[in-house]
């Protein structure tokens, strides 16, 4: 399995804005026991967590090797390190990059929105 670019690979430090964790709403509960506690069965109830940020002042060198990545991997599971928490986890991507060029007055760097799911615990 592959792992997406650390900075050092990317050779840049971009920045990240606008990032966001949420539980999917798809884990549900199997039954209720006649206490009215819910009981959850562990193997269909996994709840992953979607991510979604922003990479700013990322070098159009960075760029496409991050879009590289993407086609490479776009229907593949890989590992993904977060630096909020520094875990690493398992996670593919939930829609394509969406690139964009940082202002008018500079040509050079790029923003980049990603969107990944947890695939496994």
């Amino acid at each position: 399995m592959n792992t997406f670019p650390a900075e050092s690979s990317l050779g840049t430090s971009p920045s990240i804005s606008g990032f966001g964790e949420s539980l999917s709403s798809d884990a549900v509960q199997v039954a209720s026991t006649t206490s009215g506690f819910p009981l959850m069965n562990k193997q269909f109830t996994f709840n992953p967590k979607t991510w979604s940020f922003t990479l700013g002042n990322v070098s159009q060198t960075a760029k496409a090797a991050i879009m590289a990545f993407y086609a490479a991997n776009e229907s593949l599971e890989f590992y993904w390190k977060n630096e909020q928490d520094n875990i690493t986890y398992t996670v593919c991507f939930v829609s394509p990059p969406v690139t964009r060029l940082q202002g008018d007055d500079n040509k050079s760097l790029w923003s980049i929105r990603m969107q990944l799911l947890q695939t496994a615990p």
